[in-house]
């Protein structure tokens, strides 16, 4: 299960980055007089561009979602280590 994480997670702040800069998002470009609706849409994709383009970012979010969701015992997630006898 751990090394399923981090070994998926080293693989998507790797693979996801190199994604998103082949190819560019072509939505989300709001000009001068663009509505609201169209400037938030430009600002949600910058967001998300910047993020993907990150790869400690992506290697993070995959890590702490998978690690959340995989159902696991606390000793195989690793949360008795912190716990004091």
């Amino acid at each position: 299960r751990n090394l399923f994480i981090l070994g998926f997670a080293f693989f998507m702040g790797l693979s996801m980055p190199e994604y998103f800069a082949a190819n560019e998002m072509a939505w989300g470009s709001a000009s001068a007089d663009a509505t609201l609706g169209d400037q938030a849409l430009a600002t949600f994709a910058t967001v998300v561009n910047t993020i993907g383009k990150t790869g400690m970012a992506v290697g993070a979010i995959a890590a702490v979602f998978l690690d959340n969701t995989i159902p696991g015992t606390p000793e195989e997630r690793g949360l008795t280590a912190w716990v004091r006898e």
